[in-house]
C-alpha cells in the first residue's frame, strides 16, 4: 500500500474552531490494487433482525404493465441486496389471492446476492393456465439471520469504491422503481487507472441495493459544476417521494434538487444565497419532512449563530425566495456550539450533531429535541437527552441518521484529529444510549483507523456508512432472523382465451350420508362452472346427481356435497359439457411367470392401479368375482399389470374399473 501525505479538510474558513492537518496514512484505499474485507466483526448482540429484502422487481425486464397471451410464460427478476439464507417465495396474485406459489431454497438459483431470474410458465396452482385477467407479483426473501452484525458488502467491489465519499443515503420508497438505491456524494476526482471505480470521480454515485451500478449509469454530476475540493458535493438526502437533495458546502451549503437518475434536466436549486441570513452562514444537512406540496428542507448551521433552520418548500419544490428559514434549535442551551447534520424521525423529533474532534472535550456531540414544539415561534433550546461529552469515541461527528422506526440513531464519527477513534455508532433513539458500535478498532481489511463520514439507513434496517480512510461503503445487518416482502411495480395482464381446466377429482368420502367430493380445476374457475353426474356402473349412463352443492376451498380447489343414492360412480363436469364415455381397460397380453398368471392391460394415463380389480369366472358367461389372490401394479403411465396364482382350474378373466 502507498502511503501519501494529505490534507484532513480543515473544515473551511469561517470554521475557525477548526484545525489543518497534515499526516502521513497508509491508506488501504488508495492503492489501486485493495484487498477483500478479512476481519471479524465480533459485536453486541441485540435483539434485531438481519435484512435481506427484494429491490427492482421487473417482469420481462420492465417496471411497467405489460400484456402477455394465455399461457405464456414471463421471466420475474429481482436484486437481493444479501443471498436469501432462508429462501425466496415468489407468488402470482389475483385480487389479493396467490393462484401460483413458486418457491426457491436457500443456495438455489433465485436466492443469491445480486440479479436473480424466475421464470413463471403462465400456469396456477394446477397444471393448466391462468384465465385472462390481471395479475400482480410479489416477492418475499427471507434470512436466517447473524448472531450479531455483520457486513453484507465487499470493500473490493467497484462499486463500494469512494475517493472522498462525503454523503450517503438510501430510497425507501416501496412505491418507486428505485427503492432500495443507494446514492453517494464524491468530492474530489481521483485517477482510477484501468478499474471501473465510478467513486473515484466527482459527481452523484448511483448504485442498486447489492452494490451494482444503476441501470442508466453509476455516476452523474446532474449538470452542475461541483468544486471537488472535500465539500462539493457534501451531504444528500432523498425524500419519500424519490426526489434526491445534495448540498454544495463550498457554496455555504447550497441545496440542489434532481430526480432520482440525477438527469441534468431535473436540476433545481433549492436553496440559494438569498436564503442565506448572512455570508457567515455554512449549511449542512439536508434532512427531508413531509411529502409532495408538504416538503419541509432542515438544515444545520455549523458556522454562524442560526442554530437547526427549518424551509418551506413551495409547490415547485423550492425554497420562497429570500425566505430565511425559521430556527427551531437554538444555540445557547444544550447546544454549546454549532450542530454539523440533522434528521428527524416520523414523529418529528430533532437529532443533531457537533463536530468535536479535541480530546477530552467536556461538551457533548449528539442531541435530540422533542418535536412536539417544532412549529412554536420560540426555538428549542433543551434536548430531551445529550450524549458525548470527554467522550474519545465520539470524536469528529460528521453525519446522523435514525431509523424507519425511530428506534435507533446512527452517527457517523471520524475520530480525533490524532486520526484514532474514527467510528459510527448505533444509540437508542429514547435515551442516547449506546447500542453497537459497528467498527471502532475493528481490523477491516489491513488496517484498524477507520475515518466514517455519513450514515444512512434503508427501508427494512440495514445501516450504511462511509469510511473514508479505507475509501469505501459499507452495509450492516443487524442479528436476527427475517423476512422482507415486495410488492412488483408492474402488473401482469393476460388476454386471450384459455380452454377449461378438466376438473379432477382428488378425493372422495362418505360421512353419515353424504358424499363429499374434492377436485381441481382452473384458479379463476367459480364454483358455478361445475357440476357433478352420476351412475350405478361405471359403463352406465350418467345422469346430473340431485342436490349437489359446491364451494371453493382455495384457489382452483373445489369441494361437491350431496346425498348418498343409489349411484356409485361420480364424474365432475363443466356445466354445458357432455361427460365423455369411459375409456375401458383392454388386454394386451397373458403370460406364465413361475406360478402366477401375469395379464397386461392398458388403461388411461390418469389412471392408478387401485382404480382397477381383476375378476374371474370358471366358464365365459359365468359370474364374475374377484379373483382370489389377485395384485395389480402400474407399470407406465396407462399400462398395468396384474397376478393371479396359476393354481386350480381354468379361469376366465376381466378388469374392472
Amino acid at each position: 500500500m502507498n502511503p501519501r501525505t494529505f490534507s484532513l479538510y480543515s473544515q473551511r474558513l469561517p470554521f475557525v474552531i477548526d484545525f489543518l492537518l497534515s499526516a502521513m496514512r497508509f491508506l488501504p484505499r488508495r492503492s489501486l490494487t485493495r484487498s477483500a474485507v478479512t476481519g471479524s466483526l465480533l459485536l453486541t448482540t441485540l435483539c434485531l433482525r438481519a435484512n435481506v429484502y427484494p429491490t427492482n422487481i421487473k417482469v420481462d425486464g420492465s417496471f411497467t404493465n405489460i400484456t402477455v397471451a394465455a399461457g405464456s410464460s414471463v421471466r420475474i427478476s429481482y436484486i437481493l441486496n444479501e443471498p436469501a439464507s432462508a429462501g425466496v417465495i415468489v407468488k402470482v396474485l389475483a385480487n389479493g389471492t396467490a393462484v401460483k406459489t413458486i418457491s426457491l431454497s436457500a443456495g438455489a438459483p433465485g436466492t443469491l446476492r445480486g440479479t436473480n431470474t424466475v421464470v413463471w410458465d403462465g400456469t396456477g396452482a394446477g397444471s393448466g393456465p391462468v384465465a385472462p385477467g390481471n395479475y400482480s407479483l410479489e416477492v418475499t426473501a427471507a434470512s436466517k439471520g447473524y448472531s450479531v452484525w455483520t457486513q453484507t458488502t465487499d470493500d473490493s467491489a467497484d462499486g463500494n469504491t469512494l475517493w472522498e465519499g462525503r454523503g450517503i443515503t438510501v430510497d425507501q420508497n416501496t412505491n418507486s422503481p428505485y427503492y432500495g438505491r443507494i446514492f453517494l456524494a464524491n468530492a474530489q476526482d481521483n485517477d482510477p487507472g484501468g478499474n471501473n471505480w465510478l467513486g473515484y470521480h466527482v459527481g452523484i454515485v448511483k448504485c442498486n441495493a447489492d452494490a451494482s451500478y444503476a441501470d442508466e449509469g453509476g455516476l452523474s454530476t446532474g449538470g452542475y459544476p461541483w468544486a471537488g475540493d472535500l465539500y462539493s458535493p457534501w451531504h444528500l438526502e432523498v425524500s419519500a417521494d424519490d426526489f434526491v437533495y445534495v448540498t454544495d458546502f463550498t457554496t455555504n451549503g447550497q441545496v440542489i434538487r434532481w430526480d432520482a437518475t440525477i438527469s441534468t434536466n431535473s436540476e433545481l436549486r433549492v436553496l440559494r444565497p438569498d436564503n442565506w441570513t448572512n455570508l457567515s452562514v455554512s449549511l449542512s444537512g439536508p434532512a427531508i419532512s413531509g411529502t409532495g406540496t408538504n416538503n419541509e428542507l432542515w438544515m444545520a448551521d455549523s458556522a454562524s449563530d442560526q442554530g437547526i433552520l427549518r424551509y418551506a418548500l413551495g409547490t415547485n419544490g423550492a425554497c420562497a425566495t429570500n425566505d430565511p428559514g425559521t430556527t427551531v434549535v437554538a444555540i445557547g442551551g444544550s447546544l454549546a456550539g454549532t450542530p454539523y447534520d440533522v434528521a428527524l424521525d416520523a414523529a418529528g423529533n430533532i437529532y443533531t450533531i457537533e463536530f468535536r474532534n479535541a480530546s477530552g472535550d467536556p461538551d457533548n456531540r449528539v442531541f435530540r429535541f422533542a418535536g412536539t414544539n417544532s412549529d412554536s415561534t420560540a426555538p428549542l433550546t433543551n434536548a430531551d437527552w445529550a450524549v458525548g461529552a470527554k467522550d474519545d469515541t465520539m470524536a469528529g461527528a460528521r453525519g446522523i441518521a435514525v431509523d424507519p422506526t425511530g428506534t435507533y440513531v446512527a452517527v457517523a464519527f471520524t475520530g480525533l484529529s490524532i486520526g484514532t477513534d474514527g467510528c459510527t455508532q448505533i444509540l437508542y433513539a429514547t435515551n442516547g444510549a449506546v447500542v453497537t458500535n459497528l467498527d471502532l478498532g475493528v481490523l477491516i481489511g489491513s488496517t484498524s483507523v477507520h475515518e466514517d463520514e455519513d450514515c444512512a439507513w434503508d427501508a427494512v434496517g440495514n445501516i450504511y456508512y462511509i469510511d473514508n480512510y479505507y475509501g469505501a461503503w459499507r452495509a450492516f445487518s443487524p442479528p436476527g432472523t427475517n423476512q422482507a416482502t415486495t410488492v412488483a411495480l408492474a402488473t401482469l395482464q393476460v388476454v386471450g382465451s384459455v380452454p377449461g381446466i378438466p376438473p379432477q377429482i382428488t378425493r372422495i368420502s362418505v360421512t353419515a350420508g353424504v358424499v363429499t367430493i374434492d377436485f381441481s380445476a382452473g384458479t379463476n374457475d367459480s364454483v358455478t362452472a361445475f357440476g357433478i353426474v352420476g351412475s350405478a356402473s361405471v359403463a352406465g349412463t350418467y345422469l346430473p346427481v340431485s342436490g349437489a352443492t359446491f364451494s371453493s376451498i382455495g384457489p382452483g380447489r373445489f369441494r361437491a356435497n350431496f346425498p348418498m343414492g343409489n349411484d356409485q360412480y361420480f364424474r365432475i363436469v363443466r356445466e354445458g359439457t357432455t361427460p365423455p364415455p369411459p375409456s375401458a381397460p383392454s388386454f394386451t397380453k397373458i403370460g406364465l411367470s413361475g406360478s402366477n398368471i401375469v395379464l397386461t392391460f392398458t388403461g388411461n394415463t390418469s389412471d392408478v392401479a387401485s382404480a382397477f380389480t381383476l375378476l374371474s369366472a370358471s366358464t365365459a358367461n359365468g359370474s364374475f368375482i374377484p379373483a382370489s389372490g389377485a395384485s395389480i401394479s402400474q407399470i407406465s403411465p396407462g399400462n398395468f399389470q396384474a397376478l393371479v396364482p396359476a393354481s386350480g382350474p381354468a379361469q376366465f378373466y376381466r378388469i374392472k374399473k
